[in-house]
C-alpha cells in the first residue's frame, strides 16, 4: 500500500532541498539573514496581485516567480549557513501564510476564483499546516500529505499557464480538482494524526518551548524533517 507521503512530491521535495543546501548555496557563499528574504514573499505577492488585477498577466507572473524564488532561497541560505532558529521559523511561516492569503485574494478579486472557491482554498491552506503543527506538539510526526505548499505554488503556476493559453474551462476544472484533493489531504492528515495519538501516545507530553519546531510545511526551516 502506498502511503500518503509517497503520493505527491515528497521525494522530489527532499531532493530539491538537498541540492539547494549542499550543492548550490555554498557555491554562492550567501551571507545574508534569511529573514530579510522571507519578507520579500508578501511584497512580491502584493505586486503580483496588483498586476493581475490590472490585467498585466505576464508582469504578474514575473512577480510570482520572484515570490517562489524568495521562498526557496531563504530556506537554502538558512540551512547552508546553519543559522536556523525558532524566530526564523516563525518569520518564515508567517511570511508563507501571508503570501498564500494574498495570492488567493488576488485570484479571487481578479475573478479567477469565485468567492466560494477562494474561501474553500483559504481555509484549506490555513488548516493543513495548523493540523500538522498541532500534532507535532505531542511528538506526533505526520507524513507529507497530498497537498503541501509546494503543490499550491505548482497549482498557481499551472493556473498562469492556462490563463496565458486562454484555457479557462480547463482552469475551472483544475481549481476544483485542487480543492478536492486538498480536503482529502486535510482529512487524511487529521485521521493519521488521531490514529497515531490513540495508538502510541495515550498520555502525550508537549514539547518544551525551546524544542518546538512548528514545522508546519516543507518551506519551514530545516529543524526537524519528519521522515
Amino acid at each position: 500500500m502506498i502511503h500518503c507521503d509517497e503520493l505527491i512530491m515528497t521525494h522530489v521535495r527532499e531532493s530539491v532541498k538537498f541540492t539547494l543546501v549542499e550543492k548550490i548555496a555554498p557555491v554562492f557563499g550567501w551571507n545574508i539573514n534569511p529573514n530579510y528574504i522571507s519578507v520579500l514573499g508578501p511584497i512580491f505577492a502584493i505586486l503580483s496581485g496588483i498586476a493581475l488585477y490590472n490585467q498585466y498577466l505576464f508582469l504578474s507572473f514575473v512577480f510570482f516567480i520572484g515570490l517562489c524564488t524568495s521562498d526557496i532561497v531563504d530556506g537554502a541560505i538558512a540551512r547552508s549557513n546553519d543559522i536556523t532558529s525558532n524566530f526564523g521559523t516563525i518569520i518564515d511561516g508567517l511570511a508563507d501564510r501571508t503570501t498564500d492569503v494574498l495570492l488567493i485574494g488576488s485570484f479571487t478579486i481578479a475573478g479567477i476564483l469565485s468567492e466560494f472557491q477562494g474561501l474553500l482554498m483559504l481555509a484549506l491552506l490555513l488548516l493543513i499546516p495548523y493540523v500538522r503543527a498541532s500534532f507535532e506538539r505531542f511528538r506526533i510526526s505526520i507524513p507529507y500529505g497530498k497537498i503541501e505548499r509546494l503543490e499550491f505554488l505548482i497549482f498557481i503556476t499551472c493556473s498562469y499557464v492556462l490563463l496565458f493559453a486562454h484555457l479557462l474551462t480547463l482552469l475551472a476544472i483544475l481549481i476544483w480538482i485542487f480543492i478536492a484533493i486538498g480536503y482529502v489531504s486535510l482529512f487524511d492528515r487529521f485521521y493519521t494524526g488521531t490514529k497515531l495519538y490513540q495508538e502510541n501516545l495515550a498520555n502525550p507530553v508537549p514539547l518544551d518551548p525551546e524544542e518546538t519546531t512548528y514545522e508546519a510545511d516543507d518551506s519551514m526551516r530545516y529543524e526537524a524533517y519528519a521522515s
